[in-house]
C-alpha cells in the first residue's frame, strides 16, 4: 500500500466521522475538514476551506462564543490545549458540542498547526438531564421517606413512653394493695392460727407470692425490650446463693417426695456479680423443675468451666427427672410468652417469661442459656456467666445473712431508743409498716404525705425515714430533697419504700438523696435486714 492509498483511506475515514475534525494552519485558517458533519449542518466543504476558523458561520451567531474560540486558538498557538462545552448553530437549531483545540507539533517539537475537534453531546446531555431528574426524584422520595420514618419513630417512642408509664402506673396500683395483702397476712400469722387457718393462710400467701412473681416478670420483660435491664456488681458467694434458692423453695420441696440436691465444686473463688439476678435465674429453673417433676430428684449444680487470674466462667444447671420436653418444642422455650405447648399453661400455670428473662440475665453476664431434654425422662436447664474475681478481700458485716428473727432481736436489743419517721399516704400500708416496726420494738411517727414529712422532720430528730414515693401534695423525691437541705435531719438515713418498682425509680430515688430502696410488696425478712443495716450506720 503506497502513501496515496493510505491518505485516501484516511480521508475516507475522517470524512465519514460523525464528530467534527479540522486542521488549521498556524494562523487559524482551515486547511482540511471532514465532510460528514458539514453536510449534516448544511454547509459546503468549498465554503470552509481557506477561511479563518473563528469566522465559520456556526460561530458567528454568538459574539461570546466567537471570543472564546479566538482565545482558545491563541492558547493553542502557545502550546496550550483548551476544552469546553458550547452551543453551535447547525442549520436552524443550536447543538451542544464538546469542543477541544490542541497544537499540532512536528518531530522537532515545533508547532506547525492547530487541531480542533467537536463532538455532538446532545445525547449525553439528555442522559445527564434524565439522571438529574431521577436523582432529584430519588432525593425527594428519600426526604419523604425520612420524614415518614421520623414520624413513625416519634410515634413508636411515644408509644414506648406511654407503655412505660402505663406499666409503671399498673405496677404501682397492683403493688400497693398487694403490699397490704401480704402485710396483713404476715400480721395474722404472727397472732397465731388454728391448723386449718394456717393452711388457708399458706395458700393465701402462695397466691400473693405468685401474683408478685407475675408482676415482676412482666416488668423485667419490659426492661429487656427497652434495653434497660442492668446488672449490679457485688461480692457474692455461690454456696450461699444456692442455699438461698433451696431456702426459698423449702416449703414447696417439703410438699413433694422429691430429693433436692446441691452440687458445688470445692474451693469456690469469691466472685463479683449480681446475686439477685443470678438467684432469679436459678429460681426460674428450679421452680419449673418442681412444677414439672412428680417423682425422683432435682439437682442444682454449679461448675467452674474456665478460670483465669481475673475472672471465671461459671455454669449453673438445674437437672430434673420430670416429664421432659419434646424435640419440636425445644426451639420455642426461650421465646417470650412461649411454653412447650398451650396445655402447659392450663395444667401447670405460668407466664412463659422466666426462661427468656434468665437467658437475658446470662447474656448480660457474658454467658448464655439453654436446655437439653428427653421426653418422659427429664430436663437439664443451664446458663453461664463470666464473673470477675474479687482482687482484695475486705471483711464487712453483711446483714443479708441474718434471718428475720435475728434481725428483729438485734433491733429490739440495740436500737429501741432510735426514732423512725414513716411517710405513707395509704392507710392500710401505714398499718402494715407500723406493725412491722412495732414487732421489732421500734418507735415511729407518721407523716401522711411529703409535705407532712418535711414538717415533721423539722420538729424532731430521726435516725431513719421510710419514704413512700408517690403521694399527694408533695411526692417522696421532692420531700427527700427538701429534707436534705434542712438543718435538722439532713443526715438522716432515708429509705424508699414504694410500689414504684422500676430500676429507673430506684435511680431517681438515689439521685434525689435517698440511701436505699425497698420495693413493695415488702418482704418482712428483707425489710428488717435493710432497716438493721441503716439503724447500725452512723447518722
Amino acid at each position: 500500500m503506497n502513501n496515496t492509498d493510505s491518505n485516501y483511506r484516511l480521508k475516507l475515514i475522517l470524512d465519514n466521522l460523525f464528530s467534527y475534525v479540522a486542521l488549521l494552519d498556524i494562523d487559524g485558517r482551515v486547511q482540511e475538514v471532514n465532510k460528514a458533519p458539514l453536510l449534516r449542518a448544511g454547509y459546503r466543504y468549498e465554503d470552509i476551506i481557506g477561511q479563518y476558523f473563528h469566522d465559520a458561520p456556526w460561530w458567528s451567531y454568538d459574539a461570546d462564543v466567537k471570543k472564546q474560540l479566538m482565545d482558545a486558538i491563541e492558547a493553542a498557538r502557545n502550546g496550550i490545549s483548551s476544552r469546553y462545552d458550547v452551543f453551535v448553530k447547525m442549520g436552524d437549531s443550536l447543538t451542544p458540542i464538546d469542543f477541544q483545540i490542541s497544537p499540532v507539533v512536528d518531530q522537532s517539537g515545533k508547532i506547525i498547526g492547530l487541531l480542533p475537534t467537536a463532538v455532538d453531546i446532545t445525547a449525553r446531555l439528555a442522559v445527564e438531564q434524565e439522571l438529574r431528574q431521577h436523582r432529584t426524584k430519588l432525593e425527594e422520595q428519600v426526604k419523604s421517606r425520612t420524614a415518614d420514618l421520623l414520624v413513625s419513630k416519634e410515634a413508636a417512642e411515644a408509644a414506648n413512653i406511654a407503655k412505660s408509664v402505663f406499666l409503671a402506673n399498673m405496677s404501682h396500683e397492683i403493688r400497693t394493695p398487694l403490699n397490704a395483702i401480704t402485710g396483713m397476712a404476715h400480721m395474722i400469722r404472727q397472732e397465731g392460727l388454728t391448723p386449718n387457718q394456717m393452711d388457708q393462710m399458706r395458700k393465701l400467701e402462695a397466691a400473693s407470692h405468685h401474683l408478685s412473681e407475675v408482676i415482676n416478670n412482666i416488668l423485667d420483660l419490659s426492661k429487656i425490650e427497652a434495653g434497660k435491664l442492668s446488672l449490679n456488681k457485688q461480692e457474692l458467694r455461690l454456696d450461699l446463693l444456692t442455699d438461698d434458692v433451696r431456702s426459698i423453695l423449702f416449703e414447696r420441696i417439703q410438699e413433694t417426695a422429691l430429693e433436692f440436691n446441691i452440687e458445688l465444686p470445692e474451693d469456690l473463688p469469691l466472685l463479683l456479680g449480681d446475686a439477685t439476678r443470678l438467684r432469679q435465674g436459678l429460681l426460674n429453673y428450679a421452680s419449673n423443675a418442681l412444677k414439672f417433676t412428680e417423682k425422683g430428684r432435682i439437682t442444682l449444680r454449679v461448675q467452674i468451666l474456665e478460670e483465669s487470674e481475673d475472672n471465671a466462667k461459671v455454669l449453673f444447671e438445674v437437672e430434673d427427672t420430670g416429664v421432659g420436653i419434646s424435640p419440636d418444642a425445644m426451639p420455642r422455650l426461650f421465646t417470650a410468652f412461649e411454653q412447650a405447648d398451650n396445655s402447659t399453661t392450663r395444667k401447670y400455670g405460668g407466664t412463659g417469661l422466666g426462661l427468656i428473662i434468665t437467658r437475658k440475665i446470662a447474656q448480660l453476664s457474658g454467658g448464655d442459656a439453654g436446655a437439653r431434654s428427653t421426653l418422659g425422662q427429664g430436663s437439664t436447664f443451664w446458663f453461664t456467666a463470666r464473673l470477675d474475681k474479687v482482687q482484695t478481700s475486705a471483711p464487712s458485716h453483711d446483714f443479708a445473712g441474718q434471718g428475720e428473727l435475728d434481725a428483729i432481736n438485734t433491733l429490739k436489743r440495740d436500737h429501741a431508743d432510735r426514732r423512725i419517721l414513716l411517710v405513707e399516704d395509704d392507710v392500710l400500708n401505714r398499718e402494715v409498716s407500723g406493725y412491722l416496726l412495732e414487732d421489732a420494738g421500734l418507735s415511729y411517727d407518721i407523716a401522711v404525705d411529703g409535705l407532712d414529712a418535711v414538717s415533721k422532720s423539722g420538729q424532731a430528730d430521726y435516725h431513719v425515714i421510710l419514704m413512700d414515693m408517690q403521694m399527694p401534695r408533695m411526692n417522696g423525691l421532692e420531700a427527700t430533697m427538701a429534707i436534705r437541705v434542712s438543718a435538722r435531719n439532713s443526715n438522716a438515713h432515708i429509705i424508699a419504700m414504694t410500689a414504684n418498682a422500676f430500676n429507673d425509680d430506684k435511680v431517681r430515688c438515689l439521685d434525689a438523696g435517698m440511701n436505699d430502696f425497698i420495693a413493695k410488696p415488702v418482704e418482712p425478712e428483707k425489710f428488717y435486714q435493710i432497716l438493721l443495716k441503716w439503724m447500725t450506720a452512723s447518722r
